[in-house]
C-alpha cells in the first residue's frame, strides 16, 4: 500500500484489546487512520477531508453499515472503497452488501475479526480502487485526447482551439473545469478562455509565472520549467495562496500543461479535478502529448493566417478586376470586390456590396448572364467570355470574364468568383505583369506550381516552384510522358495518368483531385496534391484537349495527419491494454501466480518485446521468479548479476531503458552485450519500503524508437501492483508463522504448567494432612505459619495453571447470565464478613469457565485488599460491567501497572490475580481498565462486551 493512505474506521470493535486503527497502522507503514464510533461524526469528517478507504461495522449507533455506505456515496463522489465488517449468520449481510455495492465484506466472529484478514482486505481494496481510478482516468484522458485531436484539425482560430480544449475536459468527470491563459509582460498569467464550474475562481485569484509565492503553483511552475505539473489542493504547500478559494468550489487537484512549439510560448492549460488523485503518473505523459498537439495547432493556425493575409493582399492589389458573387433569392448579387473593380466602375466598395450584378452589365451582357451564363459559371462549365460593364458615368468597359464556382465551408456552391480583365488599353499590360509577379510569389511561398498540358501533343508548360518540388528543372521534362517517367513515384504513376486522362472525361467539368509522391531518385520523397481540370474556350466548344492544373506540396500536412492517426491508434492500444490489466488484477478468483503471468504477457505484447520477467534480487544473487516469452529459447541464460541489465536498474533505482545499445553509455553497451539484450526496459519492484527486485521487458532485437513516457508509466504501474502483491503475501506468511509459533508456545506452556501443578499438589496434600495430624497432637504458634505457607504454595500452583491457559482463544462462546455467575463465584471465594451488591442484569457472550476465573479473581482481589468488611458492587456500564469496592483503592500512578505479572501490594500475594483478569478479557476481545469507585475504593471496568439474549 502506498504511503499517506488515509482510512476512516467507523464502529469496528477492538480485536484482542487492540483498537482496529492500531492494527491497521501496525500492518502498513505510512497508513493514517481516523476512528469514529458514531456514524454522524464519521460523516462530518468525510465532508471536511477525503479518505482512501472506509472500514465500517455493520451494527452502528442509529444505523446499519449498509445505510452508512449510502451516506458515504452521497457525500463523496466518487466514493472511496468501503469494507463492511459484521456477523453473517445466514448470509443475508453479504447479500445485502453486494446488492448495495460495497467493495468487500469481512465476517466478524464472536472473537473479533482476524487482524491480518482485515488489514489485507483494506490493502487490496485501496490498491484496486487506485488502480481502477488510474485506469479510468487514463481511459477518460485518452477519450478527451481523441476528441481534441479530431476537433483541432478543423479549428480555424486560437480562440476556437482554446474553447474546444477547455470544453473537452470540463465535459468529462472527474474534471470540474479547465482554462487556458497567457503570460503578460509583467509575468502575470491572464486567463483567456475557461469552461466548466469556474464560479468566479479566476477573478478571485492572482497567478504569476515568476519566482514569487503566486508563481509556485501548477500554472507558474509549468510555464517556468516547461513541464507538466500536478499539485494537490489540500496537501501541497505550494498551493497555499489559492487553497481556500479552490476548496470552496470543490477543487481537489490541479494539472498544468505548458503550451510551447519551436521556442514560441503560447500559454498554459490548467485542468481542475474533484479528487486528490484525479491525475496520476500516467496522465503526465498524456498531458505532455496534449501540450505538443495544442501548440502545433496554434502554429498551424498562425501560418494559415499569414497565408490568408497574403492571399487577401493579392486579392486587393491584383491588377485585374475581381468580384465575389453570391446568390440571394435566385439573384446574383455582389458580395465583395477588390479596389480596382470599384475604381474602374466609379463606385465605393460599400455601394457595390449587395448590388445585383445585372445592374453593372450592359444590355447584351446582362441578357447573356441572365440567360444561362451565371448558371454555367456555378456549374463549372464557364471558361472565358466577353462582358461589357457600365460605369457610374454610363461608359462601357470591355472585359474578358473568367468565372468559377464559389463554395462555402461545406463545399456547397453559393455563387461565383468573377475575374474581369480590362481590354481597353495598354495600362492593362502593366497590371497583368504585376499580377504575374504576385502569382509567382504566391506559388513560391506555398511550394506550388501551375501547369498546362496539351493532351494531343503531350507538350506541357509549368510555372512556379517546380524544380524545388520535383528536384528537376522544367526544361528536363518537356512532355507529359517525360514528367510521369522522371518526376512521379513509380508506384503512383499509373494512378495519376489514369486520373488526368480518363477520370476527367467523366467528371462533367468538375476538377479532379489526386495526391501522389515524387520520384525517389530526385531527393527526399514528397507528397503532392494536384487539382486538374479541362480548359475550354467557350461553353459549346466541345471536349478540350488541354489540361490546366495546380500542384502543391502537402508533405507536412500528410505527416501531421499521419501523426494524429498514429497518436489516436496508440491511445486506443493504451486504453485496451489498461482495461485488460484491470480485468486481470481484480479477478481474485484466479491465483496470484497466474495473474502475474498474464500481466507479464500483456506487457510483453503491448511493448512488442520477446521476454517479460520478474526477478528477485538478494544481495549479489538473483532468481527469476516469473518469466513469459514469445518462444522457449527467447529467455536469456542466467549470468552473474553484474553482467545483466538488472544491475543497471538496481544501480539507478529507477526505470532504465534503451531501444538499441548504441543509444546508451558504455555500461549499457556492456550489459547489452553480456546479456544478449538489444532493447530493454526495466523498473525496480518495491514491497513496502524494501526493494524486492526488478520487473523488465527485453528483446534480442533493437527497436526503431526509444521507449516513451507512456510505456515507462505503464511498466511502473505493473511494478506497483506486483510490489503490493508481494508485500501482501509476505505479510500473510509472517502472520501465519507468528500464529503457529504462538500456538506451539501456548501448548508447551500449558503442558509445563499442568505438570508442575500436578507434581506440586501430591506432596502439598500430604503436607496438609500431616499438618492436621500435628495440630491434634501438639499446640504451637508455628502451625498457623506453616498453614499459610502451604496455602500460598497451593495458590501459586493454581494461579500459574490458570495464567498458562489464558492465551488460548475463545473457541465456543455461549450466553452467560452475569448475575447468576456472580452469585456462584461469591460462594466459592473466601469473603468473610464482606458484602455483595449485584446491580447488573447483563448477559454476556463468553466462555463460561474463563469468565468465572475473571470474576472470582476480581472478587478475591476486592476482599483481600478492601478488608474483611468491604462492600463489593458489580454493576453495568454502557458497553460492559464493573467490579467496585469501598476499600482504600488503587493509587493513580499504579493503575497502568496493576495488570502486570507479579504486581502485588501484599507480601503473601502471587501478583497474578489481575494479570489473569487482563488475559481473560483480552482473549474475549474486551478491554480492562482500573479506576476509582464512587466511594474512593478500587473499580475495575470491563468494556467492549457484546450483550446477547440468554439461551432458552
Amino acid at each position: 500500500m502506498e504511503a499517506k493512505t488515509s482510512v476512516l474506521v467507523v464502529g469496528v470493535r477492538s480485536v484482542s484489546g487492540v483498537a482496529t486503527s492500531r492494527i491497521l497502522e501496525r500492518r502498513y507503514d505510512g497508513l493514517r487512520t481516523v476512528e469514529c464510533d458514531d456514524p454522524r461524526d464519521a460523516a462530518a469528517h468525510l465532508r471536511e477531508a477525503s479518505v482512501d478507504c472506509v472500514v465500517s461495522g455493520y451494527r452502528l449507533d442509529g444505523a446499519t453499515g449498509i445505510e452508512f455506505y449510502h451516506t458515504v456515496r452521497r457525500i463523496a463522489s466518487p466514493p472511496p472503497p468501503f469494507v463492511l465488517v459484521g456477523e453473517d449468520v445466514d448470509g443475508s449481510v453479504v447479500k445485502d452488501a453486494i446488492d448495495a455495492g460495497v467493495t468487500d465484506h469481512v465476517r466478524d466472529r464472536n472473537d473479533g475479526v482476524a487482524p491480518e484478514v482485515l488489514a489485507n482486505r483494506v490493502g487490496t481494496a485501496v490498491e484496486l480502487s487506485r488502480t481502477r481510478d488510474q485506469a479510468a482516468e487514463l481511459s477518460r484522458l485518452n477519450a478527451v485526447m481523441r476528441r481534441i485531436n479530431r476537433q483541432l484539425v478543423d479549428a480555424t482560430s486560437r480562440e476556437e482551439v482554446d474553447r474546444r480544449v477547455c470544453e473537452a475536459f470540463s465535459d468529462v468527470d472527474p474534471h470540474l473545469f479547465a482554462w487556458v491563459g497567457s503570460v503578460t509582460d509583467d509575468e502575470r498569467v491572464r486567463p483567456r478562455t475557461a469552461a466548466g464550474a469556474e464560479e468566479g475562481y479566476l477573478d478571485a485569484v492572482t497567478i504569476t509565472a515568476d519566482e514569487s509565492a503566486t508563481g509556485q503553483g501548477p500554472a507558474g511552475t509549468a510555464l517556468r520549467e516547461e513541464r507538466v505539473v500536478v499539485q494537490q489542493v489540500r496537501n501541497d504547500d505550494a498551493f497555499a495562496p489559492w487553497r481556500d478559494e479552490a476548496l470552496a468550489r470543490g477543487y481537489q487537484s490541479v494539472a498544468a500543461v505548458p503550451l510551447r512549439h519551436d521556442g514560441t510560448r503560447y500559454g498554459v492549460l490548467c485542468v481542475y479535478g474533484d479528487s486528490p488523485h484525479a491525475f496520476g503518473e500516467a496522465d503526465r505523459a498524456v498531458f505532455a502529448e496534449l501540450g505538443d498537439t495544442v501548440a502545433e495547432a496554434y502554429h498551424r493556425i498562425d501560418l494559415q493566417r499569414v497565408y490568408e493575409r497574403q492571399y487577401r493582399r493579392l486579392f486587393e492589389e491584383a491588377p485585374v478586376m475581381f468580384a465575389l458573387v453570391e446568390t440571394v433569392e435566385g439573384t446574383p448579387v455582389v458580395d465583395d470586390c477588390n479596389r480596382l473593380f470599384a475604381e474602374t466602375l466609379g463606385y465605393a466598395r460599400d455601394e457595390l456590396r449587395g448590388m445585383p450584378l445585372a445592374e453593372l452589365y450592359a444590355d447584351g451582357s446582362e441578357a447573356t448572364m441572365l440567360d444561362d451564363g451565371y448558371e454555367r459559371a456555378r456549374a463549372g462549365d464557364f471558361v472565358r467570355e466577353r462582358r461589357e460593364l457600365v460605369t457610374t458615368d454610363g461608359e462601357t468597359v470591355s472585359t474578358l470574364l473568367r468565372a468559377t464556382p464559389r463554395r462555402d465551408v461545406d463545399g456547397d456552391v453559393v455563387g461565383t468568383n468573377a475575374l474581369y480583365v480590362d481590354l481597353g488599353g495598354q495600362a492593362q499590360v502593366g497590371r497583368l505583369e504585376a499580377l504575374r509577379e504576385r502569382m509567382e510569389f504566391a506559388l513560391d511561398i506555398t511550394d506550388s506550381h501551375v501547369y498546362e498540358i496539351d493532351l494531343r501533343s503531350g507538350a506541357q508548360t509549368r510555372y512556379g516552384a517546380f524544380e524545388r518540388l520535383f528536384g528537376v528543372a522544367p526544361e528536363a521534362v518537356p512532355t507529359n510522358e517525360a514528367f510521369y517517367e522522371t518526376c512521379v513515384h513509380p508506384d503512383d504513376r499509373d494512378r495519376l495518368e489514369r486520373a488526368e486522362r480518363t477520370e476527367l472525361d467523366s467528371t462533367q467539368g468538375e476538377p479532379v483531385r489526386i495526391e501522389y509522391r515524387t520520384h525517389p531518385d530526385n531527393g527526399p520523397v514528397k507528397w503532392v496534391r494536384s487539382v486538374t481540370y479541362r480548359q475550354r474556350t467557350s461553353h459549346d466548344a466541345g471536349a478540350s484537349s488541354r489540361l490546366v492544373g495546380l500542384a502543391t506540396d502537402v508533405t507536412d500536412r500528410r505527416e501531421r495527419a499521419a501523426q494524429l492517426e498514429a497518436a489516436t491508434t496508440a491511445l486506443s492500444r493504451r486504453a485496451e491494454a489498461m482495461e485488460r490489466f484491470i480485468q486481470t488484477v481484480v479477478d481474485r478468483e484466479v491465483p496470484f501466480e497466474t495473474r502475474v503471468e498474464r500481466v507479464l504477457d500483456l506487457g510483453r505484447e503491448h511493448l512488442d518485446m520477446d521476454v517479460a520477467r520478474v526477478v528477485h534480487v538478494d544481495g549479489d544473487d538473483y532468481a527469476v521468479e516469473y518469466a513469459v516469452a514469445s518462444a522457449d529459447d527467447a529467455v536469456p541464460e542466467a549470468t552473474a548479476l553484474e553482467d545483466t541489465c538488472h544491475s543497471l536498474v538496481l544501480s539507478a533505482d529507477e526505470a532504465v531503458g534503451f531501444h538499441r545499445p548504441a543509444a546508451g553509455d558504455a555500461e549499457t553497451r556492456t550489459a547489452s552485450r553480456n546479456s544478449g539484450r538489444r532493447s530493454y526496459l526495466g523498473v525496480p519492484i518495491y514491497a513496502g519500503d524494501e526493494r524486492y527486485g526488478v520487473l523488465d521487458f527485453s528483446s534480442s532485437d533493437a527497436r526503431d524508437e526509444p521507449f516513451g513516457g507512456e510505456e515507462r508509466t505503464f511498466v511502473r504501474l505493473f511494478a506497483q501492483w506486483l510490489g503490493s502483491g508481494v508485500a501482501r503475501r509476505r505479510s500473510q506468511a509472517r502472520a501465519k508463522r507468528h500464529r503457529e509459533r504462538l500456538e506451539a508456545q501456548n501448548e508447551r506452556l500449558d503442558e509445563f504448567a499442568s505438570v508442575v501443578s500436578h507434581d506440586l499438589r501430591s506432596p502439598l496434600n500430604v503436607a496438609k494432612g500431616r499438618l492436621e495430624l500435628l495440630r491434634e497432637e501438639h499446640e504451637s504458634e508455628h502451625l498457623d505459619g506453616i498453614d499459610k505457607g502451604l496455602s500460598r504454595i497451593e495458590a501459586l500452583a493454581t494461579d500459574m495453571l490458570q495464567l498458562a491457559r489464558q492465551g488460548k482463544p475463545i473457541c465456543d462462546p455461549t450466553s452467560v447470565d452475569l448475575p447468576t455467575l456472580v452469585e456462584e463465584c461469591w460462594g466459592t471465594v473466601r469473603t468473610g464478613d464482606a458484602t455483595l451488591r449485584v446491580e447488573t442484569t447483563r448477559t454476556l457472550s463468553a466462555d463460561r469457565s474463563r469468565l468465572r476465573q475473571l470474576v472470582e479473581n476480581l472478587v478475591r482481589n476486592a476482599v483481600e485488599h478492601g478488608g474483611s468488611d468491604v462492600t463489593v458492587t458489580i454493576g453495568d456500564l454502557d458497553d460492559g460491567f464493573y467490579v467496585a469496592d469501598d476499600g482504600s483503592g488503587i493509587p493513580a500512578g499504579e493503575r497502568e501497572t496493576v495488570f502486570d505479572n507479579e504486581y502485588t501490594t501484599r507480601a503473601e500475594g502471587t501478583g497474578m490475580g489481575l494479570s489473569i483478569v487482563h488475559e481473560v478479557a483480552t482473549a474475549h476481545g474486551w478491554t480492562v481498565e482500573a479506576a476509582e469507585s464512587a466511594t474512593g475504593g478500587a473499580r475495575i471496568e470491563i468494556t467492549g462486551t457484546a450483550e446477547t439474549s440468554v439461551d432458552a
